[in-house]
């Protein structure tokens, strides 16, 4: 019996499986899009802010770079996301470098100066999250302070606009403190 007689079909029975129980795991974890899982995986309340309070641009998103693109394009651009073209494999390893320098370091100034940066808007996760050294930086003024994420801006005059929006690291809301 030749082995293509049922190997299609059992090709295409094993594809619809694992096809469904991925489906059905994504459904349990994320179809509800409005309210919990977007809001904690995604810096929805943060990119509002953004929005709301014109934060200006060029922000660098250390996490959910595609996200951050799709919802504020064509005003702000992205400094990386998870795709290596347009950026290239350079860009995502000087992010990495960036990722493991604290925010004062000489890279993260040439960094800023060099695309024109004016916030960082740091998203918790694996490159992300630097809420400590960013709080403690002399260099960037903390403006948004979430469980999830948080904005900060440059410290320049053309940025002084910001400084009433300063808020105290140490009093990060959290889900249920936070309100819209």
């Amino acid at each position: 019996m030749p082995v293509g007689r049922w190997a299609r079909p059992s090709t295409a029975v094993i594809l619809a499986v694992v096809l469904t129980s991925l489906l059905v795991d994504m459904g349990m974890r994320k179809v509800p899009l409005v309210g919990t899982w977007l809001s904690r995986e995604y810096p929805k309340r943060a990119i509002s802010f953004i929005e709301r309070e014109h934060i200006p641009p060029q922000i660098l998103a250390t996490r959910f770079g595609t996200y951050f693109t799709w919802r504020l394009w064509p005003k702000y651009l992205d400094y990386s996301d998870a795709r290596t073209i347009p950026f290239g494999l350079a860009v995502l390893e000087e992010l990495g470098q960036l990722a493991a320098l604290p925010p004062d370091a000489p890279e993260w100034q040439r960094v800023t100066e060099r695309y024109g940066i004016n916030a960082v808007l740091d998203v918790r996760g694996p490159l992300g999250f630097r809420l400590p050294e960013l709080c403690a930086s002399s260099r960037w003024i903390p403006v948004y302070l979430y469980e999830v994420c948080t904005v900060f801006v440059w410290q320049r005059p053309e940025n002084e606009e910001f400084n009433p929006l300063h808020s105290d690291c140490n009093t990060i809301r959290t889900r249920s403190s936070a309100r819209g």
